[in-house]
């Protein structure tokens, strides 16, 4: 996981970036929740993200939530993800480009008789494209050492 977030840093702070336009987007986007545990089956996980680009920098909220059933001792439980981040971004140059992001992220699991919530960093690398005021982006996000979300999401640029 280390080299994850070496790989991030680097494209965060190294990369030859570029504005795409300076201002705000407002995004959706939809993927699968992969935790590394047997007993966890998750749903589909929605997420948001408004961000703001500078000069070839971007600072994006995203949050996620996902529908997770826990299995324990034969019994099914129901549970709610829900994650919120703040990333700084960058995007490579060009109509198709690659993103890095790196950023502190908060997930809490919960259900009507326990809840769990853990801060930590959060990082992901992804691929996207852009036609116009609308760009669509495909990325692989490391919540946490045993969790992974592979999303497609489309944003708005204003």
């Amino acid at each position: 996981m280390k080299k994850e977030f070496v790989f991030c840093f680097v494209m965060l702070f190294g990369a030859n970036t570029f504005a795409l336009d300076n201002g705000f987007y407002l995004g959706v986007k939809g993927g699968s929740l992969e935790v590394d545990l047997s007993e966890v089956d998750t749903d589909t996980a929605r997420g948001i993200l408004i961000g703001y680009q500078w000069d070839g920098i971007a600072v994006e909220f995203e949050a996620n939530d996902a529908d997770v059933e826990f299995n324990v001792n034969g019994s099914t439980f129901d549970a709610d993800f829900n994650s919120t981040a703040l990333y700084a971004v960058t995007r490579t140059e060009g109509s198709v480009y690659f993103k890095g992001k790196l950023g502190l992220l908060r997930e809490e699991i919960r259900n009507s008789f326990a809840k769990e919530t853990e801060t930590g960093l959060s990082a992901g690398i992804g691929v996207g494209g852009r036609i116009g005021p609308v760009s669509v982006e495909t990325e692989y996000t490391i919540i946490e050492s045993d969790a992974d979300l592979m999303s497609l999401g489309v944003n708005f640029h204003f």
